[in-house]
């Protein structure tokens, strides 16, 4: 019994739902307060169809944050705040007979299981997964007003079953020279055929040093496979600058870049 009469409110509910998406496009004839007036009306029938639900399956916790969602989407979508229920005097009759106090419980609900929701979807995303890959075309770069681009292909290198959101690479300059050497970098990282706005970029520069290390780890924004079918990552130096030497050591200057692990 219990089982017929969940799918029984939760069909009611989807019900209700079309109804309601059915007359913001329908009535646009009519004035905009018939049309709040009317959303109003629906989503009243909403919260009593929600309170059913609420009572007789409360264990149903899939088809409860579902339903209790999708009420607060139409709630916001209709300008009502959650102390501020209004309905007009056609209605009034009806209205009266919800149980406005529930609805208040209800909707507290709402709002703490959005809390849940929400931190819960910001576990799942922030996860760091850390891997380190090596180029060795990118090891020991000693560059010097010269460019250069490489790509690092990561299809085995990326989990296939993942949703990967970013890429970790770092970036390190160590400055050996000294007196008055300068150890200059800079370079874009990104995933080949991405948009423009989704570059990273990174410069350093550092002059007058001795044995110093400057090393920075960048995210660089990773699409999926179903948007961006590339799995490679481009590494294109657009600026080096890299001066003095020891006469029984040569130039100890060097830019290193590594993929160190991406984010899901």
């Amino acid at each position: 019994m219990g089982t017929m009469l969940r799918s029984l409110f939760f069909f009611v509910f989807l019900f209700t739902l079309e109804i309601h998406n059915q007359s913001k496009q329908n009535l646009d004839i009519f004035s905009p307060i018939t049309r709040k007036l009317f959303s109003h009306t629906t989503l009243v029938f909403c919260a009593c169809v929600m309170n059913k639900i609420f009572k007789i399956t409360a264990e149903s916790q899939d088809i409860y944050i579902y339903c209790i969602l999708k009420i607060k989407r139409l709630l916001l979508s209709c300008g009502i705040e959650k102390k501020t229920l209004c309905v007009c005097k056609t209605f009034k009759k009806m209205a009266s007979n919800c149980d406005f106090n529930q609805m208040n419980q209800v909707m507290e609900r709402i709002e703490m299981l959005t809390r849940r929701v929400a931190q819960l979807e910001r576990n799942t995303m922030k996860r760091i997964v850390k891997k380190l890959l090596a180029p060795p075309a990118l090891n020991k770069i000693q560059l010097h007003e010269q460019t250069m681009q490489h790509c690092v292909d990561l299809f085995n290198y990326l989990p296939a079953n993942e949703d990967v959101k970013a890429v970790l690479v770092s970036a390190l300059v160590a400055h050996g020279n000294h007196p008055n050497g300068h150890a200059y970098l800079g370079f874009d990282a990104y995933q080949q055929r991405c948009p423009v706005e989704q570059k990273t970029s990174f410069i350093e520069q550092t002059y007058n040093c001795h044995g110093t290390l400057h090393k920075q780890e960048l995210i660089v924004p990773w699409n999926n496979r179903e948007n961006n079918q590339s799995m490679n990552l481009i590494i294109d130096i657009t600026s080096s600058y890299n001066t003095g030497s020891y006469s029984d050591q040569g130039n100890t200057n060097y830019f290193q870049i590594q993929i160190t692990g991406y984010i899901v």
